[in-house]
């Protein structure tokens, strides 16, 4: 009651839908609201409303969607969305194992994987390459299974790496590895925040603008962020590696393009695919740009929006606050002031307002509701009479 009796100033925006949604005591939706406290809108958009809430550009992407007014379309987008952003969460940590330095963790989720096939049959068995975000595992029947940094790769340029990457491009991978890393760990860390969000959305009785706006920019980072790990990767360090037919010599050093393949020792034939770890990313990345695109067509309740129900909601917490368990609670006198310079047609909503609630509960309970009206001290009415029934709003403005 505190809390709402602060939120009236003679000539603001009503608050208190949005208090209530704070509260988790929001009238909308027959009462029902978001599992857990928090899934309800912070305090802050409370506290600091014009900024926060009611801005003109929050309110005009809240207003932005396909779906007005439908709660069908609302229950539908937004679970799927909630789905995807986890799976998309998921994908996105298997990928980072792609980090490790580890050969099996390599094995199992690099970004490339490049197989080497003699056509001379010198080599019996291919050789397997797995290039990940900061190192590759090499397995050579001839030497066995090794892990090479890329910070090595130079280094060892003329000690069996150079049969594998061009020497001329040694250093593309390590030089965009910092990138690539802390894209994808803040990637990951990213979904983290959404999923409290994204479940109050499901709720039109808590929905507000500022959440979607964030919702909106939070996807958009992180899908940013896994489309530059992927570009990244496949523009510049799987470019670097060897491709197709490559011939070497007896000591396997290899050689220029234009060489005959009879006068190669080995001929090498050099194809690559996917690693698994490449393609969890680019699935989590397209699921993510599917829960960022859900969030955006789902527009926010009229009620962010639209000052006159703002008042309506306003004008029946007033009475309910004064009628609620027969105790009145004193409104502070900006909060009087507020009420009785409504507008002729607010209070002629509110009357009726309260007259569906009435003829509602009498016909429920077959007799004559108990009747509650707010008096001054001097004893003089101030209003139309209001049901003491604390049911929920009636369809008209749910």
């Amino acid at each position: 009651a505190n809390l709402l009796m602060s939120s009236y100033t003679p000539g603001r925006p009503p608050r208190k839908w949005l208090v209530d949604r704070t509260t988790g005591q929001s009238k909308y939706g027959d009462r029902e609201r978001p599992p857990c406290p928090c899934c309800w809108v912070p305090p802050c958009v409370a506290w600091c409303p014009d900024l926060c809430e009611s801005n003109a550009l929050c309110q005009l992407w809240g207003w932005i969607g396909c779906f007005h007014g439908s709660e069908t379309a609302r229950f539908y987008c937004l679970n799927t969305a909630f789905v995807f952003n986890l799976c998309a969460m998921l994908l996105t940590a298997y990928s980072c194992l792609a980090i490790s330095k580890e050969y099996f963790l390599l094995s199992k989720a690099a970004f490339q994987e490049y197989e080497l096939n003699d056509a001379t049959d010198r080599i019996s068995e291919a050789i397997l390459l797995f290039v990940g975000l900061r190192s590759a595992a090499l397995n050579n029947p001839n030497v066995g299974a090794v892990v090479v940094d890329f910070v090595d790769f130079c280094d060892l340029s003329g000690e069996g790496i150079e049969r594998y990457v061009d020497p001329e491009d040694c250093n593309a991978c390590q030089d965009i590895s910092d990138n690539m890393v802390i894209s994808l760990m803040i990637s990951v860390v990213s979904f983290l925040p959404s999923f409290f969000p994204e479940q109050l959305r499901m709720y039109s009785g808590y929905d507000v603008n500022c959440i979607k706006v964030y919702l909106t920019i939070l996807g958009a980072i992180t899908f940013l962020l896994n489309l530059n790990v992927i570009i990244s990767y496949t523009a510049i360090c799987g470019q670097s590696f060897y491709d197709g037919t490559v011939l070497y010599d007896a000591q396997g050093n290899v050689l220029p393009p234009d060489t005959p393949e009879g006068d190669a020792f080995f001929v090498m034939e050099i194809s690559w695919t996917w690693g698994w770890g490449l393609i969890m990313l680019v699935l989590a990345t397209g699921l993510k740009l599917v829960d960022l695109l859900c969030n955006c067509c789902v527009p926010t309740p009229t009620v962010t929006r639209d000052r006159r129900e703002q008042d309506i909601y306003e004008t029946i917490g007033m009475q309910s606050l004064q009628d609620t368990g027969g105790e009145a609670v004193k409104v502070s006198p900006p909060a009087q002031q507020q009420v009785q310079t409504r507008s002729p047609e607010t209070q002629q909503s509110s009357s009726m307002v309260a007259s569906i609630q009435s003829s509602q509960w009498q016909k429920s309970q077959g007799g004559v509701p108990a009747v509650s009206q707010s008096r001054n001290t001097d004893g003089v009415q101030r209003g139309p009479p209001v049901t003491t029934d604390p049911s929920p709003l009636p369809d008209p403005y749910v």
